[in-house]
């Protein structure tokens, strides 16, 4: 039996800046769209934020990986498709009439799950490692979704007046690459390198 495929991936800072500024430019790409759905009466949609996180961190995570001569071929559309895939199913569910059913940390988890799956099938993984990146994907996004979390509690309670408390609000905001970088990086490296992970 052969066996499974090793993916060929950014070193870990690459990939690291890469999730960083793919963050930061889906959030851009989701406020554009969101107002540009808003321009045209359609309100409260969710697949912006899909699109836009879909696009921008995947945009970012394929430069990588095509700058490091790694696997990079249908990056962008497994992830663009696996997170934009659970905001459209939100946005039907609501319109077919079963009410608001959107939550943040439920359409992370979705998203992880779903472009983990995609990503898996690009790089051909198989078996346990399959399964390390679907879960790590999932745990990746979950957790980058709590900053916007964090960011959207603090500035709905007011808990922090003044420039001290936009900053803060910003830096959690546009902070959510990092443990997404973080955490699919460790993943990346252990696919790619499994002994000097373990090490």
């Amino acid at each position: 039996m052969s066996e499974p495929s090793r993916p060929v991936t950014a070193t870990f800072p690459r990939w690291l800046w890469a999730s960083t500024w793919g963050w930061w430019l889906g959030i851009v790409l989701v406020t554009a769209l969101a107002i540009a759905a808003d321009s045209i009466g359609v309100e409260h949609a969710q697949v912006p934020v899909g699109v836009g996180m879909g696009l921008g961190v995947g945009l970012a995570q394929w430069l990588a990986l095509r700058r490091a001569g790694g696997s990079a071929a249908g990056w962008l559309r497994a992830t663009l498709l696996g997170v934009t895939a659970p905001f459209v199913l939100a946005d039907l569910a609501r319109l077919v009439g079963l009410g608001d059913t959107y939550a943040l940390y439920a359409a992370a988890a979705l998203a992880g799950i779903a472009a983990g799956v995609l990503q898996a099938r690009t790089w051909r993984l198989r078996g346990s490692a399959c399964a390390l990146w679907i879960v790590a994907g999932t745990a990746a996004w979950i957790v980058a979704s709590g900053t916007v979390a964090a960011a959207d509690a603090i500035w709905q309670a007011r808990a922090v007046d003044g420039r001290l408390g936009l900053a803060l609000y910003l830096g959690l905001l546009f902070g959510g690459g990092v443990p997404l970088g973080v955490v699919t990086g460790w993943a990346a490296r252990r696919l790619a390198h499994p002994r000097t992970a373990a090490a």
